[in-house]
């Protein structure tokens, strides 16, 4: 699928909160090149309009996917669920 990349997908912070793409860094460095790829994966998906299968799978909606941190998105995905509170 093609799709118009958003400039903030090009580089750090990737459209997020740079104190939390800092977090990212320190809790996952050593996987640092998969890592960057995921979150580059989710900003597209975020501004995009990158294919959001992925998180829907999760079963994150569009509505969070929206108002979530791209950062956030990252570890939940990296953890394979959704760890919010509030979550089913």
């Amino acid at each position: 699928m093609a799709f118009a990349g958003d400039p903030r997908c090009n580089r750090p912070p990737f459209g997020g909160s740079p104190d939390r793409y800092r977090a990212i860094l320190e809790n996952y460095g050593q996987k640092l090149d998969s890592v960057t790829k995921t979150l580059e994966e989710i900003c597209n998906m975020k501004f995009s309009g990158a294919d959001r299968t992925a998180l829907h799978t999760l079963g994150f909606t569009d509505e969070e996917i929206n108002r979530m941190d791209t950062s956030t998105l990252t570890v939940d995905v990296i953890n394979g669920v959704k760890s919010r509170p509030n979550s089913n």
